[in-house]
C-alpha cells in the first residue's frame, strides 16, 4: 500500500522501501536530524559509561593543589621580561638557548624525529607519529650549513623569541615552526 498524501512522522520502512512518497517536509526532516542527534548522544553517554571513573580527589589532595597553584600564581607574577643577548652571563645556559641549539643542530644533521619533538603540543598531538615525516617535508628542501644565535627574548614566562642566524645553500625563509620552548624567528636569510 503507498501513500501518497503528505506525512509528517518520520516512517523510516515506508520511506526507505518506497511506500510513502510524500514525506519531504521540513517536519519529517526535523524529526530526522532529531532522531540523529538522539543517536549521537546515546552513543557518547554509552562511551562515557564506559570509561573508567577516576577516583576522586581526597580534602588534602585537594587543598595540596591550591597551595601549589598559589605558588605558581606568586612565581609567575614575579616573573619579569628579561632579553639575553650573545656572550652576556647565562646565555649559553639559558633554556631557551639549549632548545634551540638542539633544534638547530637536529636541523643540521637532518634529524627530522628530533625536531618534531621540540615543536608545540598543540600541533603534534593533531598529527601524533607523523610529525617526523611533516617536518621532513617542510625543512627538507632547506639544508642548513651553520647557524649563530644572537639572543633571546624572554617576552612572558611561556613565550621565549630565539633570533638565529642560519647559513644555507638556499637565499630564502624558512618555514619554522612554533616550539614549545622558544619560537624561532629568522631575521637574516640563509
Amino acid at each position: 500500500m503507498t501513500i501518497t498524501e503528505p506525512v509528517y512522522e518520520l516512517y523510516r520502512n515506508g520511506i526507505m522501501h518506497g511506500t510513502v512518497l510524500n514525506f519531504d517536509n521540513i517536519v519529517v526532516a526535523t524529526k530526522a536530524w532529531n532522531m540523529l542527534f538522539a543517536v549521537m548522544d546515546w552513543a557518547t553517554a554509552k562511551t562515557k559509561a564506559e570509561a573508567p571513573k577516576l577516583p576522586e580527589k581526597t580534602w588534602k589532595e585537594v587543598f595540596h593543589q591550591i597551595i601549589e597553584n598559589g605558588k605558581g600564581k606568586k612565581l609567575l607574577e614575579a616573573w619579569l621580561p628579561y632579553i639575553l643577548r650573545k656572550g652576556e652571563t647565562g646565555f649559553e645556559v639559558d633554556f631557551a638557548f639549549v632548545a634551540c641549539f638542539d633544534y638547530l643542530e637536529a636541523w643540521k644533521s637532518k634529524n627530522y624525529g628530533k625536531m618534531s619533538k621540540y615543536l608545540s603540543s598543540m600541533i603534534t598531538s593533531h598529527h601524533g607519529n607523523a610529525m617526523p615525516k611533516i617536518v621532513h617535508e617542510d625543512y627538507a628542501a632547506y639544508s642548513l650549513e651553520s647557524f649563530d644565535i644572537l639572543a633571546f627574548n624572554h617576552t612572558t614566562a611561556a613565550v621565549c623569541e630565539s633570533v638565529p642566524s642560519p647559513k644555507g645553500s638556499l637565499n630564502t625563509l624558512v618555514p619554522l615552526h612554533a616550539c614549545d620552548l622558544c619560537h624561532h624567528q629568522l631575521v637574516q636569510g640563509f
